[in-house]
């Protein structure tokens, strides 16, 4: 299921969690923090193409969309995934409306990050930087952006899907993830290692999102007259910065 708004914030519609596109081998990524992520319905080919000759083409070429998946592991035959078994690997997404500002925050550490003052936390996460997908095709978040604190950490977050009604998971697909950095290390030559299975949580940055309380930017419009006349309509907080913010589900349906 969508998951639920932060506290403070309203849902304005839910959907399926869209990373990126890649078409005549050109790429267009979506900021996981942005509404236009969240796709309404899915489709594993949710675009087509138009030309000069007046005609537009559906499903007719080896073009790739790619999803942010939920925490079910891929298939243990590593067969593609198709019709109704994609519903249990497409993440779920809901677009919720702020009246403050919200941005994500990065420890470069194991330990939690604090908000900062007059801002209150909405859920904390691993860094999420980057993704690259087949040839040179890729995207990647705003690291200040919500949707680069993903609320669990995968190795293989999303899966490529074609025009064919298939989906996979594919090893020239590669995730990338802010890691952590030892203070006294910080101007230090980095040294090669190689993370697996069961310490992998070790070296990802961890993250929280946080929305600007709406107290900082309260102001009560002056009313000309008696006190006793103030009604409630009248006296009307004034917000700024009203913007969508984007909280992905690592959960599957």
């Amino acid at each position: 299921t969508a998951p639920e708004c932060p506290k403070n914030t309203v849902k304005v519609w839910d959907g399926f969690s869209f990373m990126y596109m890649s078409g005549n081998e050109n790429a267009h990524y979506q900021d996981l923090g942005s509404a236009g992520s969240c796709l309404r319905t899915f489709s594993t080919m949710p675009y087509l193409y138009c030309s000069l000759n007046k005609q537009c083409r559906f499903a007719s070429r080896n073009d790739q969309s790619y999803w942010l998946t939920t925490d079910v592991s891929p298939p243990m035959n590593m067969q593609a995934i198709r019709g109704k078994d994609l519903e249990r690997y497409v993440s779920r997404c809901s677009v919720c409306e702020s009246d403050t500002t919200m941005m994500a925050v990065h420890s470069q550490d194991t330990e939690n990050v604090d908000c900062p003052q007059d801002w209150t936390a909405a859920w904390t996460g691993y860094s999420f930087l980057q993704y690259t997908g087949a040839g040179k095709s890729g995207g990647g978040t705003d690291l200040s952006s919500p949707g680069s604190c993903m609320e669990s950490f995968r190795a293989s977050p999303f899966m490529e899907c074609n025009s064919r009604g298939k989906c996979d998971f594919f090893h020239n697909a590669y995730s990338f993830w802010l890691s952590t950095i030892a203070e006294d290390l910080q101007f230090a030559n980095p040294v090669q290692m190689v993370a697996k299975a069961g310490d992998l949580n070790t070296h990802i940055s961890r993250c929280k999102v946080c929305r600007r309380n709406a107290s900082c930017f309260s102001t009560i419009e002056e009313v000309e007259g008696d006190d006793d006349d103030v009604s409630e309509e009248q006296v009307v907080p004034m917000m700024k910065d009203a913007q969508p913010v984007l909280m992905k589900d690592s959960q599957p349906l």
